[in-house]
């Protein structure tokens, strides 16, 4: 139902590309990024993703997923 990625994965794969790939094959599926990387979760605001900074807590989460 939801998809939860750090941006910043080990590998060729960084969250914002699994982002993008789980929007175009499954685009009902509600994605939110998280980082403690301020230029690249600006990166990802831009392209409009919704992008959570660490630390978070559980009502900043549930607020991004609605």
């Amino acid at each position: 139902d939801c998809l939860v990625s750090d941006i910043v994965m080990p590998g060729a794969m960084d969250g914002v590309e699994l982002v993008r790939i789980v929007k175009v094959r499954f685009p009902a599926i509600r994605t939110v990024l998280v980082t403690g990387y301020s230029d690249i979760a600006e990166r990802a605001r831009e392209e409009g993703f919704t992008v959570l900074r660490k630390p978070y807590d559980l009502a900043s989460l549930m607020e991004a997923l609605s």
